[in-house]
C-alpha cells in the first residue's frame, strides 16, 4: 500500500516537473526571441 502511495506520488510528480521544464524553456525562448527582435 505505502509503496504504490509512493509510486504514484513520484509519477505525479514527474508529470509536474516534466510540465514545469516544458514551461521554462518556453518562456525562455520567447524571452531569446524577444531579444532577437529589440535589438
Amino acid at each position: 500500500m505505502t509503496g504504490h502511495a509512493a509510486l504514484r506520488y513520484a509519477g505525479t510528480d514527474r508529470k509536474c516537473t516534466e510540465s514545469l521544464y516544458k514551461l521554462i524553456v518556453e518562456m525562455d525562448y520567447k524571452n531569446k526571441e524577444h531579444l532577437k527582435s529589440a535589438s
